[in-house]
């Protein structure tokens, strides 16, 4: 076994550390009289800022009716983006950094590795 590989910590204990942490500083907040007014001028402003974001998103086209079609309007924009550089690539065949690494290096008795 090799001693230098690395365990990888449990979701499970990731999310109750990350919930802890949370939960105390949501009680610390709401519990002091400065905490209430802080958290109360926060939602003020994240709620101005919502407000801005939508009003953005309206003025360049963007409801809540056809956010879906303009979503697939733009895969579809970048789907024919990748398939025309996918052709160039075949029209014009160049050998990439890691395929010239491969070809020079790594080899065993002389003959490359499959």
């Amino acid at each position: 076994m090799d001693q230098t590989s690395e365990k990888k910590g449990s979701p499970f204990m990731t999310g109750m550390v990350a919930g802890m942490v949370l939960g105390g500083v949501l009680a610390y907040i709401y519990s002091s009289p400065d905490g209430k007014k802080k958290a109360k001028k926060f939602i003020e402003e994240a709620s101005d800022v919502l407000k801005d974001l939508t009003n953005k998103a309206q003025d360049l086209g963007f409801t809540p009716e056809n956010i879906g079609a303009k979503a697939l309007e733009i895969k579809d924009q970048l789907a024919e983006q990748v398939r025309l550089a996918h052709e160039d690539t075949k029209e014009n065949p160049t050998t990439s950094f890691a395929q010239n690494l491969r070809q020079r290096f790594f080899k065993k008795g002389g003959k490359r590795l499959n």
